[in-house]
């Protein structure tokens, strides 16, 4: 899977071909009860995270009122302080010197249609899908 941003930057677009389609296609055929859990989710997009600036973002981090997925970027080593606080919240990432660190979430997406359907779904039918930043 691949990733972009389009509708600058507003929208992030999860992209599958055709070979993680069928992948998704066998996931939904032989572990039907596990499609669309959570776990599911992450583990099909876990190569992806692991090789982007990409991760999944708490909404409670963000101050969201949601349950949806969420991608995000975070500050990197230089951007991490004491205070908890950045453009859309910040993630607790340790605690030394006797103080808690913080990085910045920069940006964040969530994929809004999560009471409805999985993102897997849209990523098996229509080879991508959506996540919207709540601006």
């Amino acid at each position: 899977m691949t990733h972009e941003f389009r509708n600058n930057r507003s929208q992030l677009v999860i992209l599958a071909d055709a070979q993680d389609r069928a992948e998704l296609q066998e996931l939904k055929d032989e572990e039907p009860d596990k499609w669309g859990t959570t776990q599911a989710e992450a583990e099909q997009l876990e190569d992806l995270l692991c090789n982007c600036e990409l991760d999944w973002i708490n909404p409670s981090d963000t101050g969201d009122l949601t349950s949806a997925p969420m991608l995000g970027i975070t500050g990197g080593e230089d951007e991490i302080t004491t205070e908890n606080k950045g453009p859309h919240g910040a993630i607790l990432v340790g605690s030394w010197d006797g103080a808690e660190r913080y990085a910045p979430i920069l940006e964040r997406w969530a994929y809004m249609q999560y009471q409805l359907r999985t993102f897997l779904e849209d990523l098996l039918d229509k080879g991508e899908a959506v996540f919207v930043d709540s601006h």
